[in-house]
């Protein structure tokens, strides 16, 4: 499948340029040499917090039960009812050859945290719930933009042209925060929004 679009943009010369009026799912070589085949994305909408599982924070132990509230007033509609910080209730403990912090929660995922990859330097800049979503997804808080999913099959295609290159998996009980925008193709064509399989007596209505 492919779709034409006549993009046309102005050059630094002021003469009118046209760019990759052809989009399809055609596999594509990357810029740089890897091992991956193929992208699997977890995101577990309500999930444990980070300060639970892999991020102990002294600081938080420190401050436990101390007002926050000046800090939040600018953020949050009612900070008054947040109440105070709160630190983990957990114990953590260091292990493998990276001597990863692992909370008590995940005693089997310990023993294999040589085998993963935590990225410690991702946070967001706003407090709710929407525009964290967003950033997540797309490193915007604001909607509108292509996720990740998108980026990757706009850049990359697929080996496999008979089937979507962009497949989502939500949860049966009900889509996260955000809904469907979370694998939006934003100001891309809409051949590279994530195509959705829930009901299992119809995995894909689109087919």
């Amino acid at each position: 499948m492919e779709v034409r679009v006549p993009l046309r943009f102005w050059s630094n010369r002021g003469t009118a340029t046209r760019h990759r009026t052809v989009y399809d799912l055609k596999p594509r070589k990357p810029d740089f040499p890897t091992k991956a085949k193929c992208v699997v994305q977890f995101f577990m909408n309500g999930g444990p917090s980070h300060v639970d599982l892999f991020d102990p924070k002294p600081a938080l132990d420190k401050h436990d039960g101390q007002s926050y509230f000046d800090k939040l007033a600018g953020d949050l509609l009612s900070p008054q009812s947040a109440g105070g910080l709160m630190k983990s209730p957990f114990s953590f403990k260091r292990y493998g050859n990276s001597g990863i912090w692992v909370s008590e929660l995940m005693p089997n995922l310990a023993q294999q945290v040589d085998n993963i990859t935590l990225i410690r330097s991702m946070h967001s800049i706003h407090p709710n719930h929407e525009p964290a979503l967003f950033m997540i997804h797309s490193g915007q808080t604001l909607g509108g933009r292509p996720s990740v999913g998108a980026w990757t099959v706009f850049g990359l295609g697929t080996e496999n042209q008979n089937l979507p290159a962009y497949v989502v998996l939500d949860d049966p009980l009900g889509l996260p925060i955000n809904g469907i925008w979370n694998w939006q193709s934003g100001f891309l064509p809409p051949l590279y929004q994530g195509n959705r399989m829930s009901d299992p007596r119809s995995p894909n209505s689109f087919l």
